[in-house]
């Protein structure tokens, strides 16, 4: 026996409801026995109806302004630092931005510009991430030790929502551009006077004579 029931997937949503269902026995071709009602019976009915995973970065603590939105792509300014000072580090997530029911995520991470200029870790594989649900391990360093503007990409990559019905869907990439100055070293100059100059010594507002002080020898 077959039974369709319809539901709405307008939004994502746990359905739960009960399906009556009138039960006949008939003995057609088997006995002489004719069509018998049994009755009816309730049959629990549970429906998911989930939104797609969105896959997106979040700033979790450390330096830096993150900026974007998943669709438009992420900008993290480390903004100016001064040359080989303490280096500035944010931490950073890799989560299932999806609202109520939602499709799992997976993802991979891939770098790409100016990264020998940076220290990254935690950019591991994720997998069946939850809405809501994140990887907290990603984590960048900018380095002080050469001044300059400097610039890397970390890319969501090979993204795939999916959930049990079984349905599984590539998402698009998601793509963070990381960015930081550092600042060059400050050089002082100090200016060597090439002519004579003269000073006056007072003591108990009596000045003795004009002394003269000569130019530093270099």
């Amino acid at each position: 026996m077959t039974v369709s029931v319809s539901y709405s997937t307008a939004a994502a949503a746990i359905i739960s409801g009960n399906v009556h269902v009138a039960l006949d026995s008939e003995g057609l071709g088997i006995d002489s026995l004719g069509e018998t009602a049994l009755g009816t019976q309730d049959v629990a009915v549970t429906v998911t109806v989930d939104n797609f995973a969105v896959a997106a970065f979040a700033k979790t603590g450390g330096s830096g302004t993150l900026t974007g939105s998943p669709g438009a792509g992420y900008t993290l300014d480390f903004g100016h630092v001064a040359f080989n000072s303490v280096a500035p580090t944010v931490n950073l997530e890799a989560l299932n931005a999806a609202l109520g029911p939602a499709d799992l995520l997976d993802g991979s991470f891939v770098l790409g510009g100016g990264t020998s200029h940076f220290t990254n870790g935690g950019l591991g594989d994720f997998l069946n991430l939850g809405a809501g649900g994140a990887d907290t391990a990603p984590v960048v360093t900018l380095h002080t030790d050469t001044a300059g503007h400097f610039t890397e990409t970390i890319t969501l990559h090979n993204l795939v929502g999916h959930n049990p019905e079984p349905y599984s869907g590539a998402l698009a990439d998601v793509t963070l551009t990381i960015t930081g100055t550092v600042a060059p070293r400050r050089r002082w100059r100090i200016a060597i006077p090439t002519t004579p100059m003269s000073a006056r010594f007072c003591r108990a507002q009596a000045c003795g004579p004009m002394t003269p002080i000569l130019p530093a020898t270099r």
